[in-house]
């Protein structure tokens, strides 16, 4: 992966203050039992968010729905609510010296952005493509939901959310 530091460094993380990158299976675990194992730590920390895509993300397909996917945590809600669906907010990880995870264990959207001088930024993994890896995994991140005790912490609608709309920030 090609260090891009100093690009990031001069727009100050813009990117990691409007939309915490999400993560794939297998940066979890090489099988089930290890990815549910890591799952139910992570959400136990209050760092990372079950986020979904609505509606069902593969082509031709009409299921409705919630799609899920992992995620770090935005620093306003990310302590309270564990299933967050929000389009913005800032990841927990960024300090004011950068991203506090290691390269490693950094989520693959973060891996597949690529930062430009002028600040429009590339994405190459969309949330839909994320969704749909995480499709086999719907159970599992389920069962880490629940035995981390945090499986009720879910913010659905705009009333589970302070006046600000960060859910529809188009409205």
């Amino acid at each position: 992966m090609k260090n891009y530091f100093e690009i990031c460094k001069k727009c100050g993380g813009e990117c990691c203050k409007t939309c915490p990158s999400a993560t794939i299976p297998s940066q979890w675990g090489k099988n089930d039992k290890e990815i549910l194992e890591n799952l139910i730590e992570a959400f136990k920390s209050k760092k990372w968010a079950i986020d979904w895509y609505e509606g069902d993300p593969r082509r031709g397909k009409d299921g409705r729905g919630e799609f899920y996917f992992v995620r770090p945590a935005d620093k306003e809600y990310g302590e309270e609510f564990l299933f967050c669906p929000l389009w913005k907010g800032e990841c927990v990880f960024l300090t004011p010296e950068g991203c506090s995870l290691a390269e490693e264990k950094k989520p693959l959207q973060c891996w597949t952005l690529v930062p430009r001088e002028d600040f429009k930024c590339i994405q190459y993994l969309t949330k839909r493509e994320i969704a749909i890896l995480w499709i086999p995994y719907r159970d599992i991140i389920l069962e880490a939901a629940k035995r981390s005790d945090r499986n009720e912490e879910r913010a659905t609608t705009l009333d589970t959310l302070p006046e600000t709309n960060l859910l529809f920030p188009f409205i």
